[in-house]
């Protein structure tokens, strides 16, 4: 399915869905926790040593799940206050260890059920450029993501990191907007945002982190210490 189908599919299935989801408190957090219970067990099942798996029930085997149920399992929870921030969250890490097309048929199942869910835009658009589908796809998720996601400081800090990685690929704008939302937020997450944006700088060109450094300049108020410490 090409990038272009999916990106359809995960707004169109989204659209259709923003009008059909309803807010889930109070008793379903104890269902959240035992689907979790279940996806965590079955993933466990399937670690060869025993000193890692987590244990189920000591008197009988983990569920059967399959990794597309697990997802499903964890997707339905992404819009419930209280707990679609950790389902969100869990979808992520068990998509690294996933294939990239793999991802992204996770990604747009995750889409079609919590369409304003600005952290799964991101990673369409991370995932969409690795498999070298191109930009301009690529570049309508990460205006949803900053759509959906506007303020959210770990997602200012997530998108900022994305420019930086394919900084030579992102147009004018985006590489502003990236900045600007470093600048305001880059400081905020200490020695774990730092080592972050560092490693995301190191991998361009000395003349791309020249670049990268007079666009972010303006954006720190002077801060050169900050520069510094990420390689600038």
């Amino acid at each position: 399915m090409t990038a272009s189908r999916l990106f359809q599919a995960a707004t169109s299935a989204g659209i259709a869905a923003i009008a059909g989801v309803a807010l889930i408190c109070g008793v379903q957090v104890v269902f959240f926790n035992a689907d979790v219970a279940r996806v965590e067990a079955a993933a466990a099942s399937a670690v060869p040593d025993p000193a890692t798996r987590t244990q189920w029930i000591a008197t009988e085997a983990a569920p059967a799940l399959s990794p597309r149920d697990a997802a499903a399992m964890l997707a339905q929870w992404q819009t419930t206050p209280g707990v679609g921030g950790t389902a969100r969250t869990m979808i992520a890490a068990r998509g690294a260890g996933s294939s990239q097309p793999e991802r992204l048929l996770e990604i747009t199942r995750a889409l079609s059920v919590a369409p304003t869910a600005g952290a799964q835009w991101l990673a369409f658009a991370d995932v969409t450029l690795r498999l070298g589908y191109g930009t301009e796809h690529a570049l309508r998720a990460y205006d949803m993501a900053t759509l959906t996601a506007r303020r959210e400081g770990d997602q200012m800090l997530a998108r900022a990191l994305l420019v930086l990685r394919e900084w030579e690929r992102m147009p004018e704008e985006t590489r502003r907007a990236g900045m600007a939302g470093l600048g305001e937020v880059g400081r905020s997450f200490g020695k774990a945002g730092v080592e972050a944006v560092r490693g995301a700088v190191a991998a361009n060109t000395v003349e791309a982190r020249k670049e990268i450094a007079d666009a972010l300049a303006p954006k720190l108020g002077g801060d050169k210490a900050f520069q510094k410490a990420v390689g600038l």
